[in-house]
């Protein structure tokens, strides 16, 4: 499997992003300008793929997320479930 990293800044919605562990779909990125003190911030809400929770992240513009391109909402995959953790193992 080959690691696909994606900046904060260029994170759009629909894309599956790696966030605190968990697959996590972008519903909205916004995008704050460059400051005084460097890199713009971006805050980005998704919703993790296994519980449906909604998550909120501020971070810096250059943060790097692993991005799992290949999950999309048509796409069947096969996870496992260890001790409450879920894993995405193939994608159909």
């Amino acid at each position: 499997m080959v690691l696909r990293l994606t900046t904060a800044h260029s994170s759009k919605p629909g894309t599956v992003l790696l966030i605190e562990g968990e697959a996590a779909t972008v519903k909205s990125n916004d995008i704050s300008k460059t400051g005084k003190h460097g890199a713009s911030k971006c805050r980005i809400e998704a919703i993790e793929i296994f519980s449906g929770k909604k998550k909120v992240i501020a971070v810096p513009g250059d943060t790097k997320f692993e991005v799992k391109g290949q999950v999309a909402v048509e796409k069947q995959v096969e996870y496992w479930d260890i001790e409450g953790k879920k894993m995405i193992m193939r994608v159909f």
